[in-house]
């Protein structure tokens, strides 16, 4: 699963133990200090799990 997230463009985020996706247009040049609960209320996520449907992980 690793090296299919990979290949699709994924980056692993050590800190907060995730996957995420980005655009090169996004890319930040500082780090941040934010959550990933703060990031997702903020962003959205989707939750991928290969033994389950996708859902989706919004905060509103």
């Amino acid at each position: 699963m690793k090296d299919t997230l990979k290949r699709a463009g994924f980056f692993f985020a050590s800190k907060k133990q995730a996957w995420y996706f980005r655009t090169a247009e996004y890319k930040v040049s500082k780090g941040g200090k934010k959550s990933l609960d703060e990031i997702r209320a903020k962003y959205g996520s989707e939750v991928l799990n290969e033994d389950r449907p996708r859902r989706p992980y919004l905060h509103y």
